[in-house]
């Protein structure tokens, strides 16, 4: 799937207009090599219901273990609950996508980033003496 070609749609499909923050989730995948050999390149071909901005940074280590570190930005969690849904056959069709015989995730999580401007109030809090508490 691809990104949103341009800044204006990857800012609309990664950050939330009401708080001006961004919901992630993170992911680390670790690929069945014998499974990818095996596997024939097939066309997939989908209008996404919903648009997310995708970076992802291969990794590996000396004993041979591989894969990918995936993190997706939406400016709704609902994108990355649909997303999640549709890749493990969740979804209303059912369908998998196959790419979960390919490579199995390991770890993941869900994360809310507020805007620079929630964030500047909630340090201007704990200057204040408010609950929020900086550490330096």
């Amino acid at each position: 799937t691809e990104n949103p070609a341009d800044e204006d749609d990857r800012i609309q499909a990664a950050i939330d207009p009401k708080t001006g923050g961004s919901y992630v989730v993170t992911q680390k995948w670790i690929h069945n090599h014998p499974v990818i050999r095996a596997t024939k390149a097939a066309d997939f071909d989908a209008t996404p219901k919903f648009q997310i901005v995708r970076h992802s940074q291969p990794w590996g280590t000396v004993s041979g273990d591989s894969g990918l570190f995936f993190i997706g930005y939406s400016a709704t969690p609902v994108a990355l609950d649909f997303m999640l849904d549709r890749m493990t056959g969740l979804s209303e069709d059912k369908k998998a996508d196959d790419l979960m015989r390919l490579t199995q995730c390991v770890t993941g999580n869900y994360w809310f980033f507020p805007s620079k401007p929630d964030l500047d109030k909630m340090i201007g809090k704990a200057s204040s003496g408010g609950s929020f508490r900086l550490w330096r």
